[in-house]
């Protein structure tokens, strides 16, 4: 088989799937000790990233389920979602804080903060090309961050409520984004 499907829930931990046939799966690691909110796959498939609900982001090795040791990634309040840049240097992770933090995809030591808004974060996309970051907030805010200029790019109001979701298109021209 070659495609997996990565689960993650509050009440199972994390789990790995052979998606050929849906029946076997591995448990990855001993789990996190709390929900787990978020996942995200590395470039290439062989790692990826979990944020949850006990405020850490963890990297773990797809084919073995190991914990990666890395330097601690952790925010001051639950994480509700992690990204990895689409040339796998870079993993952004946001949550209840309204903080954006930036990690090192390889060594999991922090590179950024991003500030400057109240409401807790929800969803976050990196563009194709890794240069930009989108996040969503609770109270609608859709936000741009531009990494080549080094600041916020962009506010972006439409929604009335929670965004649940944010995507780039491939060639990085639109955003689609989803609320409750």
């Amino acid at each position: 088989s070659g495609t997996r499907l990565i689960t993650a829930s509050s009440q199972n931990g994390i789990d790995v799937w052979d998606s050929d046939v849906l029946k076997s799966k591995e448990r990855v690691g001993s789990g996190p000790s709390s929900a787990v909110n978020s996942v995200a796959v590395y470039p290439g498939g062989k790692r990826f990233v979990s944020g949850s609900a006990n405020h850490t982001v963890r990297v773990w090795e797809l084919a073995t389920g190991k914990l990666v040791e890395l330097d601690e990634m952790h925010h001051d309040a639950e994480v509700n979602f992690v990204a990895v840049s689409p040339d796998g240097s870079r993993i952004a992770s946001g949550g209840d804080d309204g903080v954006v933090r930036i990690w090192d995809a390889q060594t999991g030591r922090a590179l950024a903060t991003l500030k400057g808004h109240a409401s807790l974060m929800r969803c976050g996309a990196y563009s194709p090309n890794s240069s930009m970051l989108v996040c969503g907030f609770g109270d609608g805010t859709l936000r741009l961050w531009n990494f080549v200029i080094a600041s916020k790019a962009l506010d972006m109001y439409g929604h009335s409520d929670l965004l649940l979701s944010a995507a780039f298109s491939p060639d990085g021209s639109y955003i689609a984004t989803a609320s409750c």
